[in-house]
């Protein structure tokens, strides 16, 4: 890895953190919607969450999203690594891909937890509540300048249309 440029790989080490934040928030998710019931506002009986459609697409999309983001990362990190180690260096080409796949990875697993907060309830805005604490860290990742997905959009929109990179690349 010190073959590369630093922020040809910076962004990988922080990628890892919105990842995992995205899996822990589906992983709770689940654990405590499982068995939660609602108090009867909605349907006028207490009524298991498992049972909202809302609640099944959201995370189902979650999941979609995290594992997508997790195939991006880590096929281009896969290509990062067998490059460097034959000897040969990245192109700009090549930094930038890599730029869009793991800005584009940490914006899913932003958008999966996202997905789930927007479900859980008012009980999720609680600071002991961990679909929060996973909030908080997946988005404090995705607002990072290095994975500003409008940031990286722009390098990447401006360079495939004829424009010189600039920024971290």
């Amino acid at each position: 890895i010190f073959r590369a440029p630093l922020y040809a790989i910076f962004s990988y080490f922080l990628s890892g953190v919105a990842l995992g934040g995205a899996q822990g928030a589906i992983n709770d998710f689940v654990a405590e919607i499982r068995d939660r019931t609602t108090v009867g506002g909605v349907t006028g009986k207490k009524t298991p969450l498992s049972q909202f459609a809302t609640v099944q697409i959201a995370l189902a999309e979650a999941e979609a999203m995290v594992d997508a983001g997790r195939t991006l990362i880590h096929r281009d990190c896969d290509n990062v690594m067998a490059l460097l180690m034959s000897g040969r260096a990245l192109t700009i080409d090549q930094r930038i891909d890599n730029r869009r796949s793991v800005g584009f990875g940490v914006r899913m697993a932003r958008e999966a937890v996202d997905s789930l907060f927007s479900v859980v309830g008012a009980a999720g805005l609680l600071n002991q509540h961990p679909i929060q604490r996973h909030w908080r860290d997946v988005h404090a990742v995705a607002h990072h300048l290095s994975l500003n997905w409008n940031q990286i959009a722009t390098l990447v929109g401006s360079y495939r249309l004829g424009q010189e990179p600039v920024g971290m690349f």
